[in-house]
């Protein structure tokens, strides 16, 4: 990590600094999956700056899945990252090209920082007005959250779509995406959807939010607790789903799942109190009676990415930092 350096005059902050220049090694090959980073204390003193800095670095870092925490061994570059082939040459070419616009700007009495910040103001510019990537879903809501995500973790805007919103483009604006994300439960649909129109797609791994696994674990033992699934999910990924449930909770809990379709009357059947808890997901919520969403058994489930199948995603479609 001898290569890292802070630029004092820079308006990047130095947070920024070192996270875009540990992310940018990997990328060139200098850092690889299992290499252990400095101490909090080893990289301040080194660079000569704040442990609170180096500390938000390195947190960040970890939230992303790039960094994990190993005993005794401080952080290390996450050993279940997988790196292109592609991905190195890409790295070194960004580089040399970057060189290349220094040189030509200095050549001409152009600040090189001047040029950097006019290019950063045009790619911005460029993106805002037709985002690069897009998070694809089953509805709205989670389409846009997912895509806020991504968005803030990969610092590049995000589009929201609908799986049913890609039926609807031309194969000429789906080739315009460098990369369309989705939930690698929707893999499948999304693949269908396309209609063998050409996109790179990265899917990115799910799962229950924490706290929805809580309001199922504290469920007696002995009560049943029933998943609501859209239809399409039901067939496709039920018993995948209730495989998941099983190695989070254990075998004790009984675990049933069904489709909104096959439940005329939600509320009623919420209100017989033969089951304990009925946890909606969060894709149909908003479509249930209001009746159903005010009982207190019934609640939508929370979902959240799996960020190190994220940090992965991101490698692999050539965001360097």
């Amino acid at each position: 990590m001898k290569s890292i350096t802070i630029d004092r005059t820079s308006a990047l902050p130095p947070w920024v600094q070192i996270k875009d220049q540990i992310k940018l090694a990997y990328c060139l090959g200098r850092l690889n999956e299992g290499d252990i980073l400095p101490s909090i204390r080893a990289l301040a003193e080194q660079l000569d700056i704040g442990e609170a800095i180096v500390r938000r670095v390195y947190q960040e870092l970890t939230q992303s899945g790039f960094l994990s925490a190993e005993p005794r061994k401080h952080l290390m570059v996450t050993d279940t990252l997988t790196k292109p082939e592609h991905i190195e040459a890409l790295a070194r070419e960004c580089s040399d090209e970057c060189d290349r616009l220094v040189k030509w700007a200095r050549e001409r009495h152009v600040s090189p920082t001047s040029l950097a910040r006019l290019f950063l103001r045009q790619a911005m510019e460029s993106a805002r007005c037709r985002p690069a990537y897009a998070y694809v879903d089953l509805g709205r809501r989670a389409a846009e959250a997912f895509a806020d995500v991504i968005s803030s973790t990969w610092e590049v805007p995000v589009k929201a779509m609908t799986i049913s919103e890609i039926r609807q483009l031309s194969s000429e604006v789906v080739e315009g995406y460098a990369g369309i994300l989705v939930n690698h439960f929707r893999h499948e649909p999304l693949l269908e959807a396309l209609e063998g129109r050409p996109a790179a797609i990265f899917p990115i791994r799910v799962k229950l939010h924490p706290r929805t696994i809580q309001k199922i674990q504290r469920e007696v033992d002995g009560s049943t607790v029933v998943l609501v699934l859209a239809p399409d999910d039901a067939a496709r990924v039920g018993q995948e789903l209730r495989s998941y449930l099983a190695s989070e909770l254990g075998d004790d809990m009984n675990i049933q799942i069904t489709s909104i379709d096959d439940i005329p009357d939600l509320a009623a059947e919420a209100s017989n109190g033969e089951n304990g808890l009925w946890v909606v997901s969060w894709h149909i919520w908003d479509d249930i009676p209001e009746t159903a969403r005010r009982l207190a058994n019934v609640v939508s489930s929370e979902n959240e990415i799996i960020m190190e199948s994220l940090e992965r995603a991101r490698i692999a479609a050539g965001i360097l930092v």
